[in-house]
């Protein structure tokens, strides 16, 4: 990874039927060297970065979305579920208004304690 930038949002308006339900999440941005290794990432969002601490834990990085344009990945990170479907519904209108985005699809033929944390395993399995 060549570099990466972080930006924190959250709603001013409060989810629909709540009072105090502010959607928040992260926007990513990485640069990396070449397409392929921006490819690369894309299809292994949910796994750790490089660069990522002690604090990036799994239910993290299980919501993600995001796209890639060139060498650079943008992807949308939120840590609760409450807010998910939205962070996946605005990823999908940003990926729709940004010019050469393109989307990774990823077939994983792995069973799941191969590609699930140890932390999960019992309840996957």
């Amino acid at each position: 990874m060549r570099s990466k930038r972080s930006v924190s949002f959250r709603a001013d308006q409060p989810q629909p039927g709540t009072r105090d339900y502010f959607c928040r999440f992260l926007l990513f941005e990485e640069t990396y060297d070449s397409a392929d290794d921006a490819r690369y990432r894309l299809a292994n969002l949910h796994l750790p970065s490089s660069d990522a601490t002690a604090q990036v834990n799994e239910y993290d990085r299980v919501m993600r979305s995001g796209f890639r344009v060139g060498t650079v990945v943008y992807f949308l990170q939120t840590d609760a579920i409450i807010f998910w479907d939205e962070v996946q519904r605005f990823a999908k209108e940003l990926f729709g208004a940004t010019p050469g985005a393109e989307l990774t699809r990823v077939i994983i033929h792995a069973p799941a304690k191969q590609i699930v944390g140890p932390e999960r395993r019992e309840r996957v399995c």
